[in-house]
This record gives structure tokens, C-alpha cells and sequence, in this order.
């Protein structure tokens, strides 16, 4: 039992990094990508 535990926290831990990896690509992506547009001028629908 206590291997498993061993193991699921190993796997959640794992899948945080993960997580955590495609969300800093996910917000590099968008500042290139928005860097062309005007970033005073937010786009309606983004608050």
C-alpha cells in the first residue's frame, strides 16, 4: 500500500511539472505572438 502511494505521488508530481512546463510555453507563445498587436488595446472579451 505505502508503494503505492509511493508511486501515485511520484505520478502527480510528474504530471505537475508536465502541467506546469506547457503552461510557461503557452504564455511564451502568446507574448510573441501578441507582440505585433497593440497591448494597450486589449481584444473585447479578455476582461
Amino acid at each position: 500500500m505505502d508503494r503505492d502511494l509511493a508511486t501515485l505521488g511520484v505520478g502527480a508530481f510528474l504530471c505537475f511539472l508536465f502541467l506546469r512546463l506547457l503552461w510557461k510555453l503557452r504564455q511564451q507563445t502568446h507574448k510573441s505572438r501578441s507582440r505585433g498587436q497593440h497591448p494597450q488595446y486589449p481584444r473585447p472579451g479578455t476582461g
